[in-house]
């Protein structure tokens, strides 16, 4: 946002039960939004793309989004979406609620590493 705007951030547990992209469940739900300039429906299209980016070069490497998705999709098997239209840009990321991993103790942890 050069010129100044309002940024979002929002989150909230959700019960998701019919998504046909996401198991049922408990996730948290993330949403960022901004009242920037928005996106075209093409740059839309392609904004998780690895490499694309609407920068000047030099300014970007078009990585950014597209490592966000995978570590969202694939590592913690959620969602991220995004929707523009002119004066806002608002991406949303599912997450499923997890027990996480179980502790190590201090000295677990540096046998774990010899």
């Amino acid at each position: 946002m050069p010129d100044g705007g309002q940024l979002t951030i929002k989150v909230a547990p959700v019960e998701l039960n019919h998504d046909p992209e996401l198991a049922a469940g408990n996730y948290v739900r993330l949403s960022v939004s901004d009242t920037g300039a928005g996106m075209t429906p093409e740059v839309m299209a392609r904004a998780f793309e690895p490499f694309f980016t609407t920068k000047e070069p030099g300014k970007g490497t078009g990585l950014g989004l597209s490592t966000s998705y995978s570590i969202v999709t694939e590592k913690h098997r959620g969602q991220i979406q995004v929707e523009s239209r002119p004066g806002m840009t608002r991406f949303t990321v599912r997450l499923p609620l997890g027990a996480g991993p179980e502790p190590v103790a201090a000295g677990e942890a540096q046998a774990q590493r010899e």
